[in-house]
């Protein structure tokens, strides 16, 4: 499939139907369906504490993804990202976008949407469910307790620490405790 630069685009009026060399497929294999979905995916989940779904990227992602695996049309991907919205953008300002999604068969779209949907579903479901947000602390948590020698360290270099602290420090620490350190209570 030869590919169509955005310039030859432009050349036609945003007549994408005049461009000799657009070309449109039919058919994705399911792997590629599968790899199309998942790095729509990877465009639009933001990860922190929680997964959040950016639907507004999202809709970029799955048009752009949809134009990028169907069809011929070059976003020119040397380009940097914010180039490929400029792009993206001026085609969806003239219609281009929409024209081409139009062309690509129904049961493709409905299938790549469904299982989007499903997927998306499974996300908010599972990876943000209260276990999995426990199990991700709990693996935090984990993480920041010292190995084998990390704690052979920690134990040798607690007397050195202990030794730095004034014994003021450490009667106020006791009864901030409530500990009774040798004092006479009733004094």
């Amino acid at each position: 499939m030869a590919l169509l630069k955005i310039n030859k685009i432009r050349e036609h009026g945003y007549k994408i139907e005049e461009c000799v060399d657009f070309t449109i497929k039919k058919y994705l294999s399911f792997s590629e369906k599968k790899l199309l979905i998942n790095n729509i995916l990877d465009m639009c989940v933001i990860e922190e504490d929680i997964k959040k779904i950016d639907f507004a990227l999202k809709e970029f992602a799955y048009e752009y993804m949809l134009i990028n695996e169907y069809t011929s049309v070059d976003f020119e991907i040397e380009v940097e990202a914010s180039d490929i919205l400029s792009i993206y953008d001026e085609l969806k300002e003239h219609g281009v976008i929409d024209k081409i999604i139009k062309l690509i068969p129904e049961s493709e779209k409905e299938f790549i949407d469904y299982i989007l949907r499903k997927e998306i579903e499974q996300i908010q479901l599972v990876d943000n469910s209260m276990v999995n947000i426990v199990n991700q602390a709990l693996n935090k948590l984990v993480d920041k307790i010292p190995d084998q020698k990390g704690l052979i360290k920690l134990i040798k270099e607690l007397p050195k620490q202990f030794n730095k602290v004034s014994p003021d420090s450490l009667k106020n620490l006791g009864k901030a405790m409530g500990l009774n350190l040798g004092e006479d209570k009733n004094a």
